[in-house]
């Protein structure tokens, strides 16, 4: 990826979800989640259908956890516009090692690890830079879902700027 630009996150903090606005696409998207998952506390990936949602497609990241050569790897299966946007290019099918520094990569399997261990979505609040080197304030959730019978792997990240709002 040499030569290429990065989103730069440089501000995080954890939110609760009664903090994000209800129409903002994180929260809909965890409405969503819940819907799909019924009693089970992680939804099943084969339950999940775009069709249901999409006014939130744009803002969707599908991410898979892989073991690789390298080790654990995080692998993005699906881009939508928005996050595109962000970052200049479509990343699909491409090692998030290789997208991001290091340190910025382990802090995001740890985050992939714990939400697909816990079954507990992650919110937070991200100041980030994209490829342009514009600022931006977004909110992001992270949600788990089972790949296989009660395998988990994959995690669907949201992310739309903290002002977005879907009527």
């Amino acid at each position: 990826m040499s030569g290429s630009k990065r989103l730069g996150y440089f501000a995080e903090k954890e939110l609760a979800e009664e903090e994000i606005p209800q129409r903002h696409p994180v929260r809909l998207f965890a409405d969503h989640w819940r819907d799909i998952g019924g009693d089970k506390s992680i939804p099943a990936r084969k339950d999940f259908s775009p069709i249901r949602i999409p006014n939130l497609l744009p803002y969707v990241a599908v991410v898979e956890l892989v073991d690789t050569e390298e080790g654990p790897d995080l692998r993005t299966r699906l881009e939508g516009e928005y996050i595109v946007s962000l970052s200049g290019r479509n990343n699909r099918g491409h090692s998030l090692r290789n997208l991001m520094s290091e340190e910025r990569f382990q802090k995001r399997l740890a985050e992939a690890r714990k939400v697909l261990k816990s079954g507990q979505v992650y919110f937070s609040v991200n100041d980030l830079l994209d490829y342009r080197n514009e600022s931006h304030t977004v909110i992001r959730g992270i949600f788990p879902f089972r790949m296989n019978g009660s395998e988990t792997g994959q995690v669907f990240i949201v992310l739309a700027d903290k002002d977005s709002s879907i009527v």
